[in-house]
Protein backbone atom coordinates (compact mmCIF):
# COMPACT_ATOMS: atom_id res chain seq x y z
CA UNK A 1 0.00 0.00 0.00
CA UNK A 2 2.97 2.10 0.54
CA UNK A 3 5.03 1.70 -2.88
CA UNK A 4 5.48 4.60 -4.89
CA UNK A 5 3.47 4.02 -8.11
CA UNK A 6 0.90 1.70 -6.33
CA UNK A 7 -2.69 2.95 -6.79
CA UNK A 8 -4.85 3.02 -3.94
CA UNK A 9 -8.15 1.65 -4.92
CA UNK A 10 -11.42 3.44 -3.91
CA UNK A 11 -13.01 3.32 -1.23
CA UNK A 12 -16.27 0.28 -1.41
CA UNK A 13 -15.19 0.07 -5.12
CA UNK A 14 -14.98 -3.42 -6.37
CA UNK A 15 -11.18 -2.84 -8.05
CA UNK A 16 -11.94 0.53 -9.38
CA UNK A 17 -8.99 2.45 -9.51
CA UNK A 18 -9.09 6.21 -8.83
CA UNK A 19 -7.35 8.67 -11.69
CA UNK A 20 -4.66 10.36 -10.42
CA UNK A 21 -1.46 11.54 -11.78
CA UNK A 22 1.40 9.78 -12.55
CA UNK A 23 4.06 9.88 -9.90
CA UNK A 24 6.87 12.25 -10.81
CA UNK A 25 10.09 11.20 -12.04
CA UNK A 26 13.03 10.16 -9.94
CA UNK A 27 16.34 11.44 -10.60
CA UNK A 28 19.29 9.55 -10.34
CA UNK A 29 18.04 6.03 -10.27
CA UNK A 30 20.62 3.03 -9.31
CA UNK A 31 17.65 0.45 -9.91
CA UNK A 32 14.62 -0.04 -11.42
CA UNK A 33 12.63 -1.43 -8.86
CA UNK A 34 10.31 1.29 -6.51
CA UNK A 35 11.30 1.59 -2.73
CA UNK A 36 9.07 2.32 -0.14
CA UNK A 37 8.27 5.99 1.03
CA UNK A 38 8.24 6.56 4.40
CA UNK A 39 4.81 8.08 4.09
CA UNK A 40 1.08 6.00 3.75
CA UNK A 41 -1.20 6.75 1.32
CA UNK A 42 -4.72 7.48 2.13
CA UNK A 43 -7.35 8.01 -0.84
CA UNK A 44 -5.84 10.80 -2.86
CA UNK A 45 -3.52 12.86 0.10
CA UNK A 46 -0.36 11.19 1.38
CA UNK A 47 0.09 11.33 5.20
CA UNK A 48 3.00 10.99 7.33
CA UNK A 49 3.78 7.99 9.15
CA UNK A 50 4.38 8.15 12.80
CA UNK A 51 7.72 7.64 12.19
CA UNK A 52 8.54 10.32 9.69
CA UNK A 53 7.02 12.76 11.71
CA UNK A 54 8.92 11.89 15.01
CA UNK A 55 12.04 12.76 12.29
CA UNK A 56 10.75 15.93 10.74
CA UNK A 57 9.96 17.15 14.53
CA UNK A 58 13.11 16.33 15.82
CA UNK A 59 14.85 17.75 13.17
CA UNK A 60 13.11 20.74 13.33
CA UNK A 61 13.32 21.24 16.80
CA UNK A 62 17.08 21.16 16.26
CA UNK A 63 18.09 17.29 16.91
CA UNK A 64 18.68 16.08 13.47
CA UNK A 65 21.64 18.85 13.48
CA UNK A 66 24.61 16.64 12.39
CA UNK A 67 27.64 17.66 14.62
CA UNK A 68 31.00 18.20 12.56
CA UNK A 69 34.49 16.80 12.94
CA UNK A 70 37.09 19.04 14.97
CA UNK A 71 38.82 21.55 12.86
CA UNK A 72 42.45 20.19 11.87
CA UNK A 73 44.85 21.97 13.71
CA UNK A 74 47.17 24.92 12.26
CA UNK A 75 46.48 28.15 12.39
CA UNK A 76 42.89 29.63 12.91
CA UNK A 77 41.37 31.83 11.25
CA UNK A 78 39.95 34.72 13.23
CA UNK A 79 35.71 35.08 13.44
CA UNK A 80 34.33 37.88 12.24
CA UNK A 81 32.38 39.87 14.53
CA UNK A 82 28.86 40.71 13.83
CA UNK A 83 27.10 43.88 15.21
CA UNK A 84 24.57 42.81 17.91
CA UNK A 85 21.46 43.80 14.97
CA UNK A 86 19.98 46.81 14.17
CA UNK A 87 21.41 50.19 15.13
CA UNK A 88 19.22 51.81 18.26
CA UNK A 89 18.69 55.64 17.52
CA UNK A 90 19.85 58.09 19.74
CA UNK A 91 17.70 60.71 22.19
CA UNK A 92 17.85 63.75 20.13
CA UNK A 93 15.27 65.78 22.76
CA UNK A 94 14.00 65.19 26.21
CA UNK A 95 10.35 66.60 25.22
CA UNK A 96 8.15 66.69 21.66
CA UNK A 97 8.58 69.37 18.88
CA UNK A 98 5.50 71.44 18.15
CA UNK A 99 4.92 71.71 14.34
CA UNK A 100 2.60 73.30 12.19
CA UNK A 101 1.53 70.44 9.90
CA UNK A 102 -0.02 70.73 6.21
CA UNK A 103 -2.58 68.55 4.38
CA UNK A 104 -1.41 66.65 1.83
CA UNK A 105 2.14 67.95 2.01
CA UNK A 106 4.70 64.93 2.59
CA UNK A 107 7.26 64.78 5.47
CA UNK A 108 10.22 62.43 6.74
CA UNK A 109 10.16 62.43 10.32
CA UNK A 110 13.91 61.84 11.62
CA UNK A 111 13.52 58.08 13.33
CA UNK A 112 17.39 58.16 14.12
CA UNK A 113 17.93 61.35 15.85
CA UNK A 114 21.18 61.87 14.37
CA UNK A 115 19.76 64.62 12.12
CA UNK A 116 20.21 68.64 12.61
CA UNK A 117 16.92 69.58 11.31
CA UNK A 118 15.15 67.67 14.60
CA UNK A 119 12.26 66.45 14.28
CA UNK A 120 12.57 66.32 10.43
CA UNK A 121 15.68 63.68 8.61
CA UNK A 122 18.22 65.44 6.82
CA UNK A 123 20.35 62.16 6.07
CA UNK A 124 22.49 61.42 8.71
CA UNK A 125 21.41 57.90 8.94
CA UNK A 126 22.93 57.13 6.11
CA UNK A 127 26.31 57.74 8.17
CA UNK A 128 25.46 57.47 11.51
CA UNK A 129 22.90 54.89 11.58
CA UNK A 130 22.66 52.79 8.32
CA UNK A 131 19.91 50.42 9.24
CA UNK A 132 17.16 53.32 10.31
CA UNK A 133 15.61 55.38 7.79
CA UNK A 134 12.71 58.17 8.24
CA UNK A 135 9.56 57.64 8.38
CA UNK A 136 7.57 58.96 5.70
CA UNK A 137 4.30 60.44 6.43
CA UNK A 138 1.53 62.78 4.58
CA UNK A 139 -1.48 64.39 7.09
CA UNK A 140 -4.61 64.52 6.20
CA UNK A 141 -5.74 67.99 7.46
CA UNK A 142 -3.78 70.84 8.84
CA UNK A 143 -2.69 70.35 12.73
CA UNK A 144 -0.55 71.90 15.03
CA UNK A 145 0.73 68.66 16.62
CA UNK A 146 3.62 67.06 19.01
CA UNK A 147 6.33 65.41 17.16
CA UNK A 148 8.48 62.98 19.13
CA UNK A 149 12.06 64.06 20.19
CA UNK A 150 12.93 61.02 21.93
CA UNK A 151 12.51 58.81 19.38
CA UNK A 152 11.14 55.64 21.22
CA UNK A 153 7.35 56.63 20.89
CA UNK A 154 4.99 54.05 20.49
CA UNK A 155 3.12 55.79 17.88
CA UNK A 156 5.18 57.37 15.55
CA UNK A 157 6.08 60.00 14.27
CA UNK A 158 3.63 61.55 17.20
CA UNK A 159 4.52 61.94 20.63
CA UNK A 160 3.05 59.75 23.49
CA UNK A 161 4.65 60.99 26.34
CA UNK A 162 7.31 57.80 26.10
CA UNK A 163 10.23 61.03 27.20
CA UNK A 164 8.74 61.16 30.81
CA UNK A 165 10.62 57.74 31.84
CA UNK A 166 13.60 57.61 33.12
CA UNK A 167 15.68 56.09 30.73
CA UNK A 168 14.84 58.90 28.63
CA UNK A 169 15.10 61.60 30.96
CA UNK A 170 19.14 59.83 32.01
CA UNK A 171 20.05 59.39 28.42
CA UNK A 172 22.51 62.09 27.36
CA UNK A 173 21.67 64.03 24.35
CA UNK A 174 23.54 64.42 21.05
CA UNK A 175 26.34 67.36 20.79
CA UNK A 176 24.63 69.75 19.08
CA UNK A 177 26.71 73.17 16.86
Amino acid sequence: MGLRGSRPEAAGSTGARRNLPPSPPRLFRRHREEEPLPVEVTGAMRMLSPAALVTLVRAAAGGGVRRCRAPPAGPRIPAVRRSSGAPQPVVAAKEPFPVELKAGKTYAWCSCGHSKRQPFCDGAHKKAAPGLSPLRFTPAEDALVWLCGCKRTRTPPYCDGTHKEEAVQGAPLPPRP
